[in-house]
């Protein structure tokens, strides 16, 4: 038996036990939507949140790099106007 056949098969086992373990996973029973099971067993997150996302489309505030770059324009135009 090759090294492929078994690693193959440990794969399997593993994600029919993890859809046996997660049937009933996000507040609601997965059995009925083989789809939904097969997201549950491969990403148990739902990454869905507020938090996860985009700041400028959830919390109307700017990215991290968008601040940044801001704050370091404001200060070398505020050093320019000093030294004029």
């Amino acid at each position: 038996m090759k090294i492929k056949d078994l690693t193959r098969s440990l794969r399997r086992h593993h994600l029919a036990r993890l859809k046996k373990y997660r049937q009933f996973y996000w507040g609601r029973r997965m059995v009925d939507d083989p789809r939904a099971l097969g997201q549950v067993a491969t990403t148990p997150t739902s990454h869905q949140g507020w938090l996860d996302g985009n700041p400028r489309r959830y919390c109307r505030e700017l990215a991290l790099d968008e601040r940044s770059a801001i704050e370091s324009f404001v200060r070398i135009e505020s050093a320019e106007l000093l030294t004029i």
